[in-house]
């Protein structure tokens, strides 16, 4: 009788922080209320093709280098896009027009994807990674060019507000979203190991297809943000709004390497991002080859995480208002570098997945702190090309992580063979390397106390 009044109340809490939210939403700047539909279309979109890329690479005939190629050959591409991409957007005094065309280029992508089935055997994974990297170059330009825009949409207080609100809404949708399609590939196929392999391939094609019209419904979902211009009153003649040369932004760059603030937080959340990354081949190959996670597996893991996600959003939000960005910033990452070496300990895929109780409670704080961090050390004055500058490190960090991690597992799986031991000794270093960023990240926030102390 005890337990049951305790879900009873449990339940009615969650239902009480789900209307709190839409009044929250409702009160505040429309944009908000874009902003959210927005993401949970770009949600249900992501859901349908990513959650379970590493599983359909792998039933491709994909391999380990396949997997750490997936992770890295994307911040590669994105290189190459980010700067001039972000210069060509920043030339735009309304942007959302042009940041729609880019995200309209890299959907168009999904349709190709759901193509390579048709293709040679031998040539499948290879390809699919490819066209998964070059799908990146549009979309890490939108992606930057839309860091920017949310800058100039959101004044400091609702943006902040804003991102907590639209990631809190997400770990809904997405766990639903990825439930649905892995119980779907999992127990729709019938028949003997080729023809279940088969037929999970021609579904996740039809999810490809779906994911398109999703994203159709995205970027008309985006198109109906207010920019300032658009405000009654707000619009600029054409002749007084200056036309920006890709030269002179070039020779801007420069600049932003002055600023002491942009700089102090950039360089500790590169190191981060380049331990956050380096993890990312090695859950993806624990999970799929070494544990043997089918796509069930996978939905219930990204469920658990988005579930909890959900929940530990207010708590940061909490966290930012009471100690501070830095401050929450450090905790999480501290709580990823945890959650690396408790991952690395799962004996079965049940266990893999309960971890991701605490997996998805600290990723929404890293996703929730690193944006709003971003936001608040770049100048209003050419935001866009900050964020070009910061993203195009992040990527290179994406890069090359990858590689790191495969080339630690090479190493420790050749000294300890059998079983999965070489993945789980590597995710023990990389922990450390997380560890070390975290703490990194707390002499920031102490530094960046003092100064607010004097």
């Amino acid at each position: 009788m005890i337990y049951a009044k305790g879900i009873i109340k449990s339940i009615k809490g969650m239902g009480e922080g789900f209307l709190l939210t839409y009044r929250s939403i409702k009160r505040g700047d429309p944009n908000i209320m874009v902003f959210i539909i927005y993401g949970l279309f770009f949600d249900v979109y992501m859901n349908l093709h990513r959650p379970f890329a590493v599983k359909f690479l792998t039933r491709l005939g994909g391999g380990e280098f396949h997997i750490s190629l997936l992770n890295s050959l994307p911040g590669i591409i994105a290189v190459f896009a980010i700067i001039p991409g972000s210069l060509f957007i920043n030339r735009f005094k309304r942007k959302k027009g042009v940041i729609s065309v880019f995200f309209a280029i890299s959907r168009v992508f999904v349709i190709a994807l759901a193509l390579v089935p048709f293709l040679p055997a031998g040539v499948r994974p290879i390809l699919f990674v490819i066209l998964l990297a070059l799908m990146n170059f549009p979309d890490a330009i939108s992606q930057t060019g839309l860091q920017g825009f949310l800058g100039d949409v959101f004044d400091g207080f609702t943006r902040s507000r804003a991102i907590t609100l639209r990631n809190k809404m997400a770990q809904i949708v997405a766990p639903a979203v990825a439930i649905v399609t892995g119980l779907i590939i999992t127990f729709v196929p019938r028949g003997d190991a080729f023809q279940i392999n088969t037929q999970a391939i021609l579904i996740y094609q039809i999810f490809f297809i779906a994911a398109f019209g999703f994203a159709i419904l995205e970027l008309r979902t985006f198109r109906r943000f207010k920019e300032s211009k658009d405000e009654p009153g707000g619009e600029i003649p054409e002749a007084a709004i200056p036309k920006t040369r890709i030269r002179d932004g070039l020779r801007a760059i420069p600049e932003t390497f002055k600023d002491r603030r942009f700089v102090g937080f950039m360089i500790p959340t590169i190191f981060f991002y380049f331990m956050f990354q380096s993890a990312w081949p090695l859950f993806g190959i624990l999970q799929v080859i070494d544990l043997g996670a089918n796509e069930f597996h996978m939905s219930i893991n990204v469920a658990v995480s988005g579930l909890f996600g959900f929940l530990g959003a207010g708590f940061w939000s909490r966290l930012i208002q009471k100690k501070g960005n830095d401050f929450a910033l450090f905790a999480a990452a501290a709580g990823l570098a945890a959650s690396v070496w408790t991952t690395a300990t799962s004996p079965n895929i049940w266990i893999y997945i309960a971890w991701q109780i605490f997996g998805g409670f600290i990723g929404i704080g890293i996703a929730i702190t690193l944006l709003n961090g971003l936001l608040a050390a770049t100048p209003e004055k050419n935001r866009v090309l900050y964020i070009s500058v910061y993203n195009t490190f992040v990527n290179i960090s994406l890069g090359l992580s990858p590689f790191f991690a495969y080339a630690i597992h090479n190493a420790l799986s050749a000294r300890f063979p059998g079983g999965a031991a070489g993945t789980r000794l590597s995710m023990g270093v990389i922990g450390i390397g997380r560890a070390l960023a975290a703490a990194v990240l707390f002499v920031i926030y102490l530094r960046n106390k003092k100064r607010k102390d004097l």
